[in-house]
């Protein structure tokens, strides 16, 4: 099985930034803000390995997201 990355980000332009490098490489989702990154993890048909969050985003830090990412989903 192969794994994915969530990158969460609120400025697009770094999102495009990941989406670039890393199309060809890896496996992986992007969200513009914390509530989509944990609307998407609750949709999610897959887990992800890897969480890479900016921590200063205009309404959840990357500090919640990722807390509430282990809270809800410890494994």
């Amino acid at each position: 099985m192969e794994e994915n990355i969530l990158f969460v980000d609120d400025d697009i332009n770094i999102l495009d930034t990941f989406r670039r490098t890393f199309r060809r490489k890896f496996r992986f989702d992007c969200a513009n803000s914390g509530q989509e990154a944990l609307d998407m993890m609750q949709k999610a048909e897959t887990s992800y390995a890897v969480i890479v969050c900016d921590q200063q985003m205009p309404s959840l830090s990357g500090t919640f997201v990722l807390a509430e990412v282990h809270d809800r989903w410890p494994d």
